[in-house]
């Protein structure tokens, strides 16, 4: 999965990381992908009690989500 931008062949690594920094999960997809639509399937299946990210990662959705997956 390579993206263009400005003429640039580009990517983006989405990340999970533990407290301790250690990855989780992670997803790779083209450099214009919107980060928002990785966000659920990229912590699908791991509890979590506090959720940090980049504000691209922010949408309503997504945290009512948070809760839900924990049960």
């Amino acid at each position: 999965m390579i993206g263009c931008w400005r003429g640039e062949l580009t990517r983006k690594i989405h990340v999970v990381v533990d407290a301790l920094g250690d990855p989780l999960s992670f997803i790779l997809t083209p450099g214009q992908a919107s980060d928002i639509n990785q966000v659920e399937p990229l912590i699908a299946d791991l509890p979590a009690g506090h959720v940090l990210g980049d504000k691209g990662y922010d949408s309503l959705a997504f945290r009512d989500a948070i809760p839900k997956q924990n049960g």
